[in-house]
């Protein structure tokens, strides 16, 4: 699982992320809301790597990030690799689908 942390906020629709346990770093740009609930929204973004002009970058590649709640006032965002998150959505559809994957992101990322 390929986990994204972020070093900034949204800003005109781009966002930094650094690679959990690596040191590369990322630009995550035209983020596209795919479920959207009270307490929790998922975001699918490509993912840029940002790198030197003498360094060949990686692939482009999607990112999917979870906004979810944690407790009553506690708002976590995690950003993962494709593979992970459609582990995730296939083995938790029913949920996703009637609007009650809360608990599931809780487990989950916990």
């Amino acid at each position: 699982m390929r986990k994204f942390i972020p070093t900034s906020g949204w800003n005109y629709g781009e966002q930094q992320v650094k690679e959990k346990g690596t040191d590369r770093t990322y630009t995550l740009t035209q983020p596209k809301k795919l479920f959207s609930e009270d307490y929790y929204t998922v975001r699918r973004c490509i993912a840029v790597e940002n790198v030197d002009m003498y360094t060949i970058p990686e692939k482009d590649f999607y990112v999917y990030e979870f906004s979810f709640m944690t407790t009553g006032s506690s708002l976590r965002m995690v950003a993962i690799d494709e593979e992970t998150a459609l582990d995730l959505v296939h083995a938790h559809l029913e949920e996703f689908m009637q609007g009650k994957a809360n608990s599931v992101l809780n487990m989950y990322f916990g």
